[in-house]
């Protein structure tokens, strides 16, 4: 799976049900993660790059076999409009053009 489909993912069962926003604003969230967690005196606990930071323990419960929306995850609905925009918002984070609601929180 890509860096992208990972992200894309992540988005999709943390949020796939919630608006566009609340969407750009867990993506912004993970971008700023994977920042932070890449200085030198970064926390580790995030995970290194936005894939790790996705899948690190504890970050994101959809990774977590054993929760409920972990099966959105590794079965999506290939035909859903929210993944459809979950992609579209993980090309944009991950292109670096996606504006920052949550202003680097």
């Amino acid at each position: 799976m890509t860096t992208t489909e990972i992200l894309a993912r992540t988005l999709y069962a943390e949020a796939g049900d919630l608006p566009v926003r609340a969407i750009e604003a867990l993506a912004a969230l993970v971008l700023t993660r994977a920042r932070l967690a890449a200085a030198p005196d970064g926390p580790r606990h995030w995970g290194q790059g936005v894939a790790g930071v996705c899948r690190a323990p504890f970050q994101f419960p959809c990774w977590n076999p054993r929760h409920p929306r972990h099966a959105r995850l590794v079965a999506p609905e290939e035909e859903s409009a929210s993944l459809a925009i979950c992609r579209r918002v993980a090309l944009r984070a991950i292109a670096g053009v996606l504006h920052d609601p949550t202003e680097g929180a």
